[in-house]
């Protein structure tokens, strides 16, 4: 099927916008009202959120490879934090 439609790209656009919009907004909020590096660090886990809501709620399947990803995004994520820590302590 064509994307030449209106309404067809009049909804693509609101739900790009929506979504763009949201994710924004909040994320100022987040930087308010915990900082930062909190914000990044949760930000940074936020394909393990993805990855579980798409396994509970939409049946996908769990694979090696996911659980590879995982593995590496929270050994990416605990070598930022412990990296921040270190230079926190040396200031």
């Amino acid at each position: 099927m064509p994307l030449s439609d209106g309404f067809l790209w009049a909804n693509i656009l609101g739900v790009a916008l929506l979504g763009t919009a949201v994710s924004n907004i909040t994320l100022v909020a987040a930087i308010k009202r915990i900082g930062p590096t909190l914000s990044a660090i949760l930000g940074a886990l936020e394909p393990l959120t993805a990855v579980v809501i798409g396994v509970l709620a939409l049946s996908e399947a769990f694979t090696l490879r996911t659980a590879a990803g995982i593995i590496l995004i929270i050994i990416a994520v605990t070598a930022v934090v412990l990296s921040e820590g270190r230079h926190k302590g040396r200031q």
